[in-house]
């Protein structure tokens, strides 16, 4: 299934301005990685892993085992194309991401993108906040001393309510 016209359009739009801010380079793998996942999205025909490590860094399915070099490249590449946005003045509708857990390059809406990265800030926050909780709460405290807190807390409560 191949990309729309639109879509694609819209699409080469946004692989140019990668190209022209420079940040992948002119040659080398992030540039090679770059241009394959170019062409295949482009075509609707989009690899797995093992057609990347092959077609771009000519390794056999034999090299695959424990190699992570193409999800490490996968990972640098994205970084790339964040900054590009990020380092940019001119406000944009859509940017490039390549989306986790995937190998191919997709349009997203600025607004809900960013809603996106706020939603798991907030997530990751809650989690530290917890984990920090618990640190408080837990075996580091004496008995006596959380049935102080304790008591303390329903005072306060007790007092809110009044």
């Amino acid at each position: 299934m191949k990309t729309g016209n639109k879509n694609s359009a819209l699409l080469e739009e946004e692989v140019a301005r990668v190209r022209q801010s420079g940040l992948i380079g002119e040659t080398g793998r992030l540039t090679d990685l770059f241009d394959y996942l170019v062409k295949r999205t482009l075509s609707g025909d989009l690899p797995r892993e093992t057609d990347i490590a092959f077609d771009v860094f000519g390794r056999s399915a034999s090299d695959q085992g424990e190699d992570s070099s193409v999800r490490v490249y996968i990972h640098r590449l994205r970084k790339r194309i964040e900054e590009v946005y990020l380092r940019t003045d001119q406000p944009v509708a859509q940017k490039l991401v390549i989306p986790r857990g995937e190998y191919r390059l997709a349009l997203v809406n600025v607004e809900s993108a960013e809603a996106q990265a706020l939603a798991e800030v907030r997530s990751r926050a809650a989690d530290m906040a917890v984990d920090a909780a618990k640190g408080l709460i837990g075996s580091e405290l004496k008995a006596a001393d959380r049935t102080r807190l304790f008591k303390d807390g329903l005072a306060q409560m007790d007092g809110s309510l009044n």
